[in-house]
């Protein structure tokens, strides 16, 4: 039997209401915006404000998937566009294994519970002085707690300044630790920090320290249900409750300590859940190792929480002063306190002996000492600046008796009491902890300013220093501004029934004062004119002098909550002001409301007015105004989202607004009254044809949803997604809700029963607990399908809905049914990567491991196809499933493993299923992993193939590329090595282009894969391709100089064979210009220098024809040329040099021995082409070469000088009829002479030329009888 440490035994307080939780929005998809069902949907997608921020809310149940409207005056949310539908974030697939899917998943579990800095707000608290909290850790009923075995309570309770933060900070830094065996975590509530008086934090920082200390207690089950309440799990009690519970109940050797300090300060309708989860958990049978220390003041509601105990008759530890012995234990240990701190003082201020002894001898003189009251008397006294004897006396003499008389004395010490005063109204009514820079503003900030340059502002710095002088009642932390103690608030405000007091502080501060003060601040802030300076339209930035005022996003967020908590008296005062700030069309709301909307993390909604402003915050005095003086707004509709007044201020549960806005004007008594004008439209339809009766039920508010229907709100008319307020307040769960709005006959839809209808909806759109009552009910069929046929089943796995998944599966929902397309719940998952779901729906043994779609494909295709590795192990480790089952006859699963998945999925299935997979299929998908994205571990699925003999190392692809060629494209170095040496693979084997795989990778550059080739003999490297390429032709061709390089330095590769072409690789260097490629040739090489290819050139003639001068005096250089080799068209490489007009390789050429007289098919030599080309340098030098023939004829006849005379070039036909042995009247084959050809083409010049200097023939005839005379008359 569990057990509980009470101090007070107390009626048991009300039951605690059931917690709602608000889910977060998820995104709409494209498939669900078609639907027109009854269920939540989404909207305009770039419209939507954006916020990160969960919302929470208690005392009903409807789990919304509506979106957030972002407002800070009401406690509901509002779907504003996109944010409806979202993403769980669910773990699994994307190619990994299943330890990193499971180490990811922990990591976002723990970010999810970091809803507190737990540890920071810790240390806040000081540490304890050396030698106290002993009189605790020496009880006996402490280490009877600390040594039970079972669940057992410690309750400490003390009244404030007894210590208590202080021991339990203690218990955890320096006394209770963590080890092995033994879990210790902690929280410290406070009422100064929203998420530090919240049960729901508290939890979740608990179950993330918890974690953290040993990830192995976030097991799978509990991992499973954070990813099925992910969006909402750390805003239920109950959720995180059961976590706790489950973390202790598997685990029983583990010891788990919760320390809870403060519990007071929780929020009291979560303090009452608390109290009863634990009275049941140590009221159970069940026993767990899960232990509690909770500390708070002896309130009577803490001490009724624990009244169902009073019968266990279980000790007490209780510091309010019962025990004599105990209270004088403590008392010591305050005194070593008050003497460590006075030695500290002494050292600071420099004190004597005797003026020790005095100080310690009366401050330990008073009666009834607290911790608080000693560091607070201690402060005055040392805050002392001239300090002696005299004083210490005089000082003592008059020393504070309690903690209320040091608070009195503290603030009279202030030296402005006016700015102390509104320093703490401030920060009493703050909705958060003001920081140091939005105190400075604030503080200063009068009515009269009209601008922040009017203000001023202290350095932040300089202001830190001198806050504890304005009000020494205040502490700074992480730049934020806190009262120094609980205990000042209750010092300073007034009560109704407070005994009559002395003291001009206490009780000074009216309960409404510290609001009004701080609603009067931000309306004067709002109003500073640099907030509209430029300000004159809604997309306008920030004014630059904005940043001076760091109190403008504090009061533009939340100036509206305070206006509303103003008595009706107050708000009348601030009216003006207020209609001047929400003046839709001034300049002062267009700075702050969208200073307010950015903090919202959303863009500003343009086109609202004044009164929708006034209804979006539920200012009613603004309304009221509003609907008097300017009631044509009353209907008006925003522009983004086209929604009413009514609309805003419904979906945020401002309940008068919307009274205000339905009743319209009227006048006299109720029995006579007389409507001067009509109130709002009630049915007035938004962008979406929501109405504002849908934004009421989607947040919960019942009392707004019964004004709506009380003056006839539709409840039957569908939106964009045919969903109604009847369908929303059906999937509510809110049943209040529920029968104010359906109340008749619900609408049917087609030939599905409503429960059909709403288990569809709740499945699709995550109702986790619509689903759940609907299948108790046992009255809907949990496996009806839609148009798609798709079930709930389905849409839950859609929309990654993990727990609606269990839900139904638990349920009994058919696993193996299937949609149009035939696809299964087993199918959805795995193609989607939802490996969670997947393990669910394989552990109920009742899903067909090998169902298959329409096409043939099972979840094991799917999970290979789409390299979801993780399902396609966890389908493996069935042992059952079908890895030969074949898609149409073709490809069995297992070639979609080899050729999709993993190398650890590839393996697995080895291990699993090696007698079911051939070799020839094996090899042939290995063979067809050709994609860049599927290399990664190509080479790792090979190894483990040859290890287990699956593979057929010969066998060829339908482009005849076998395991050698594919290793060589896929650049796996280590793999041709052991291919080759251990596989004994066929080296020399040819694919349908004839490459082996030496010249595939000659083909692609690698060098690496070359090597292992020629370090094997078997490697033949002279194989032509179908083209006649060796290896050295492609690595010439490709200008690899290290391959080519390799391959003829070691010795067996033919350096003379030739390509289809006729061409040697010393060819294809020439012609392709790689001088360092022709050199390996030339000099370490037996290469024939004067081969020829099929078109008869050399490699000389492939010199001259790509115009290499470089590469030509390269192979001349040799002297092995033979420049009288002719090509097919009888060129040599002069002749095809001057034909092409390559004058500097003709020149070059010239310089070599060779026959200069040859001629071309044309009969022409390189003298007869330099003279038709007009090259005179060249005709010069042939010239003169020894053995040149001037008189050579060509095809023609035609001499030189016939050429020269025929283009009546005269220096050259001058240099010609200078050399001895000219023949200048010699006939071409028509019988004309030079002079003829010259007279011909009428060069007078040269004729002239060849008639005085040649002495021609003037009268000579040509074949056909024409004389000089003739030719140059025709």
């Amino acid at each position: 039997m569990a057990s509980v440490v009470l101090i007070k035994d107390d009626p048991f307080t009300e039951r605690p209401k059931p917690d709602v939780i608000i889910r977060k929005p998820v995104k709409s998809s494209t498939k669900l915006a078609t639907q027109t069902t009854a269920t939540v949907g989404a909207c305009k997608v770039d419209d939507s404000p954006r916020n990160d921020t969960p919302v929470s809310t208690w005392g009903n149940s409807f789990n919304v998937s509506g979106g957030i409207q972002y407002n800070n005056t009401g406690n509901g949310n509002q779907f504003l566009g996109s944010q409806f539908h979202g993403d769980v974030n669910f773990v699994g697939g994307n190619g990994e294994s299943e330890d990193q899917s499971r180490k990811k998943r922990k990591a976002q579990v723990l970010k999810r519970l970091a809803t507190s800095p737990y540890c920071g707000r810790k240390d806040r608290n000081p540490s304890a002085v050396h030698g106290t909290c002993e009189w605790f850790i020496s009880h006996h009923l402490y280490h009877e707690w600390l040594g039970q075995e079972a669940s057992k309570i410690l309750w400490v309770s003390a009244d404030p300044g007894c210590g208590k933060s202080v021991l339990v900070k203690h218990l955890v830094d320096s006394v209770i630790q963590t080890t092995d065996s033994r879990k210790v975590c902690y929280f410290f509530f406070k009422d100064d920090f929203a998420d530090q008086k919240s049960l729901l934090s508290a939890l979740s920082s608990i179950l993330q320290q918890i974690f953290m200390l040993d990830t192995t207690l976030l097991s799978d089950e509990i991992l499973l249900q954070f990813d099925a309440n992910a969006q909402w799990l750390t805003a239920s009690f109950v959720e995180l409750w059961q976590i706790l519970i489950k973390v202790a109940d598997s685990n029983p050797a583990t010891e788990i300590i919760c320390l809870i300090d403060a519990v007071d300060e929780c929020n009291e309708h979560e303090r009452s859940q608390l109290f009863r989860a634990l009275c049941e958990l140590c009221g159970s049978k069940k026993t767990l190792n899960l232990k509690f220390l909770i500390t708070s003041r002896p309130y009577r509601e803490i001490g009724m929480g624990f009244k169902p105990l009073e019968n266990l008759n279980l000790p007490v530890i209780h510091l309010s002063g019962e025990s004599d012995s105990e209270m004088r234990k403590i008392a010591k240990e305050i005194d070593i306190a008050i003497r460590e701190r006075v030695k500290t003082i002494s050292i600071q201020q420099a004190l004597t002996d005797d003026e020790q002894l005095i100080l310690i001898t009366q401050l330990l003189c008073v009666r009834n000492r607290t911790y608080l009251w000693a560091h607070l008397t201690l402060d005055l006294i040392e805050r002392q600046l001239d300090i002696s004897k005299e004083k210490i006396v005089n000082i003592t003499s008059h020393l504070p008796q309690n903690v209320n008389e040091a608070y009195e004395r503290i603030l009279c010490r202030t030296f402005s009491k006016d700015k102390a005063t509104r320093m703490l109204h401030l920060i009493i009514a703050a909705e958060r902890p003001l920081t140091v820079g939005e105190m400075v503003v604030a503080l200063e900030l009068q009515q009269h300013h009209q601008s922040i340059d009017d203000i001023e502002i202290e350095p932040e710095d300089r202001f830190r220093e001198k806050i504890r002088d304005i009000c020494g009642l205040v502490t700074v932390s992480e730049s934020r501004i806190f009262l120094l103690h609980q205990t000042v608030k209750e010092f300073l405000i007034s009560i109704d029934y407070a005994e009559p007091t002395s003291l001009s502080w206490k009780q000074s501060v009216l309960v409404q004062d510290p609001n009004l003060t701080l609603t009067y601040v931000c309306v004067w802030c709002l109003q500073l004119d640099h907030l509209t300076k430029g300000r004159h339209s809604a997309n306008s930035s920030p004014s630059k002098h904005t940043s001076r005022n760091l109190f403008v996003n504090y009061a533009a967020k939340h100036w509206a909550n305070h206006f509303n908590r103003l008595s009706v008296h107050d708000q009348k005062k601030l009216t003006s002001l207020a209609l001047e700030i929400c003046n839709a069309r001034g300049s002062c709301f267009l700075a702050w409301f969208q200073v307010y909307w950015r903090n919202r993390h959303a863009r500003r909604v343009p086109g609202f007015t004044t009164l929708m402003v006034g209804s979006y915050f539920g200012l009613e005095p603004v309304v009221r105004h509003i609907l008097k003086t300017e009631s044509s707004q009353l209907n008006m509709k925003d522009e983004t989202y086209q929604r009413s007044a009514l609309s805003w201020a419904a979906g945020n549960g401002h309940e008068g607004v919307v009274e205000r806005l339905i009743r319209g004007l009227s006048i006299g008594p109720r029995s006579l009254k007389i409507v001067l004008r009509r109130g709002a439209k009630i049915n007035q339809l938004d962008s979406d044809k929501r109405t504002p009766l849908t934004y009421a039920i989607w947040n919960g508010h019942l009392s707004v949803v019964r004004r709506l229907v009380e003056a006839g709100a539709w409840v039957d008319v569908p939106d964009v997604l045919g969903a109604t307020p009847t369908s929303y307040a059906v999937t509510s769960g809110n049943l209040k809700i529920k029968n104010l709005v359906v109340r008749g006959n619900v609408p049917s839809n087609g030939n599905r029963t409503e429960g059909e209808k709403l288990l569809l909806s709740a499945a699709k759109y995550g109702h986790i607990h619509v689903v759940r009552v609907l299948l108790e009910a046992k009255e809907t069929n949990l496996n009806f399908k839609d148009v798609e046929g798709w079930t709930p089943l389905m849409w839950a796995i859609n929309y990654r809905y993990s727990g609606i998944v269990k839900l139904l599966l638990e349920h009994n929902a058919d696993v193996d049914i299937r949609d149009r397309a035939g696809m299964s719940p087993l199918h959805f998952a795995t193609r989607y990567g939802q490996f969670e779901v997947a393990r669910v729906i394989l552990q109920t043994g009742r899903a067909d491991v090998n169902i298959e779609d329409l096409t043939g494909l099972t979840p094991l295709h799917q999970a290979a196809r789409w390299r979801q590795d993780d399902i396609a192990q966890l389908i493996l480790r069935t042992g059952v499933a079908n890895v030969t089952a074949r898609v149409h006859g073709k490809d069995p699963a297992y070639s979609w493993v080899i050729r999709y998945s993993s190398f650890s999925t590839l393996k697995l299935m080895f291990d699993l299923y090696d007698d079911a997979v051939s070799v020839q299929d094996c090899t042939m998908a290995i063979l067809e992993t050709d994609n860049e994205w599927l290399d990664k571990d190509w080479a790792d699925k090979l190894k483990v193939m040859l290890e287990v003999k699956k593979i057929n190392i010969n066998l060829a692809d339908s482009k005849g590329e076998t395991i050698l060629h594919r290793a060589v494209t896929k650049r796996s170095y280590q793999m041709i090595k052991e291919i080759l040496t251990t596989a004994k693979a066929p080296a020399n084997s040819r694919d349908s282009r004839g490459l082996t795989p030496l010249a595939l990778a000659c083909l692609t550059l690698d060098s690496d894969a070359v090597s292992p080739f020629l370090e094997n003999d078997s490697v033949d490297v002279n194989i032509a391709d179908i083209k006649g390429y060796t290896p050295l032709h492609h690595a010439v061709q490709e200008h690899s100089a290290p391959i080519t390089g390799a391959l003829i330095a070691m010795g067996k590769t033919r350096v003379d064979m030739k390509n289809k072409d006729g061409r040697t690789p010393l060819c294809l260097a020439c012609l392709s210009g790689n001088t360092t490629l022709a050199k390996y040739f030339l000099h370490h090489s037996q290469v024939n220098i004067n081969t020829q290819d099929k078109y008869g050139r050399t490699p000389a003639h492939n010199c001259v024809l790509m115009g290499n001068v470089d590469m030509l005096r390269l192979i001349l250089h040799t002297g092995k040329v033979n420049l009288n080799v002719v090509d097919n068209l009888w060129y040599t490489p002069l002749l095809l040099a001057a034909h092409r007009s390559q004058w500097e390789i003709v020149v070059l050429l010239l310089k070599y021995e060779q026959a200069i007289n040859m001629k071309d098919r044309q009969g022409r030599t390189a003298l007869i082409w330099a003279i038709i080309h007009r090259q005179t340098d060249i005709v010069r030098q042939l010239i003169s070469m020894d053995h040149i023939d001037l008189n050579v004829r060509d095809g023609n006849g035609l001499t030189p000088l016939s050429h020269a005379a025929q283009y009546g070039n005269k220096e050259i036909i001058r240099m010609l009829l200078g050399e001895p042995g000219i023949d200048v009247d010699v006939e071409d084959d028509t019988g004309m002479t030079a002079l003829g050809h010259a007279a011909k083409w009428e060069h007078l010049g040269a004729v002239e030329l060849l008639l005085k200097e040649g002495n021609a023939k003037p009268l000579t005839r040509d074949k056909n009888g024409k004389t000089l005379l003739d030719l140059a008359s025709a």
